[in-house]
């Protein structure tokens, strides 16, 4: 995935083998717990959608900052990634069997260190991420990059570290082994495209997902996507709805937006945002 500051981007995956990758109530919040703790640091989350074998979200990348605001690293010590000021272990991709389903899922074990996807091994010292595997070094671009480049490496690692640590915590709790996504998370800048309603025409999309495979009549039905918090039937802050509003031109009346987003969308349209 390629990345560059400031810029409205459609994310998506799909389950291996297009196999579920929710399995209940409680994987669907943890998913989203982590969407918080990995991604909000290098960009504005503005809709999303959580379906029972794939995701999509829209987001808008932050200006980039420091290059030294998050690291991928392995010190030969200890299995850490560092953000930040925030260190966190490899506890973090297994949450506890005593944690709430608002927290998390519940899981039978705990992962060791040796589990965990981030490793200081001497001379290994690799982090895997769904689409590649790459190294320490990869992580942290040498000095001559620019900060648009390092960014991009910040990003992708972030959406690699919450796959991974998603991935763990649902193998071990299905008993299970091998990759739950596929390979590659896709991205589409819709910035670059000339049709201005590309972004509104996917900020739609996400949200009819959900009634167009047949799981909910009405958008508003279905608990895990961005639509009820547009229409003020939930209180949640993952997305920055004023953001929203300004970059993919919603309106701003409620009744509008309604109707607005029951309309139908064209099938060359949506092509468009893939």
């Amino acid at each position: 995935m390629y990345f560059q500051s400031e810029q409205l981007y459609h994310i998506y995956n799909i389950g291996n083998n297009k196999q579920k990758i929710f399995f209940g109530r409680e994987n669907y919040l943890f998913f989203l717990r982590k969407i918080k703790e990995y991604l909000l640091d290098y960009c504005e989350i503005l809709a999303y959608c959580l379906m029972p074998n794939h995701f999509h979200f829209l987001i808008y990348t932050k200006s980039w900052q420091s290059s030294d605001d998050w690291m991928i690293r392995g010190d030969g010590s200890s299995d850490e990634c560092v953000k930040g000021k925030a260190t966190y272990s490899s506890d973090d991709a297994n949450p506890l069997p005593n944690q709430s389903s608002d927290d998390g899922l519940s899981v039978k074990g705990k992962l060791s260190s040796d589990d965990w996807m981030i490793r200081g091994e001497g001379s290994s010292d690799e982090c895997g991420r769904v689409k590649s595997t790459y190294s320490s070094d990869d992580a942290n671009p040498d000095s001559n990059q620019s900060s648009d480049d390092n960014q991009l490496y910040k990003l992708n690692n972030a959406i690699g570290v919450l796959l991974r640590s998603y991935t763990r915590a649902i193998n071990i709790q299905e008993r299970r082994t091998g990759s739950l996504f596929q390979q590659k998370t896709k991205e589409k800048c819709l910035d670059a495209s000339s049709d201005e309603y590309y972004p509104l025409i996917c900020f739609n999309y996400i949200h009819k997902n959900p009634m167009e495979a047949g799981l909910v009549k009405r958008m508003e039905d279905w608990e895990f996507s961005s639509f009820k918090e547009y229409i003020g039937k939930r209180n949640e802050t993952l997305c920055n709805q004023k953001l929203a509003r300004e970059l993919v031109d919603l309106p701003s009346n409620k009744k509008e937006f309604y109707e607005m987003s029951y309309k139908i969308i064209d099938d060359d349209d949506v092509n468009k945002i893939f």
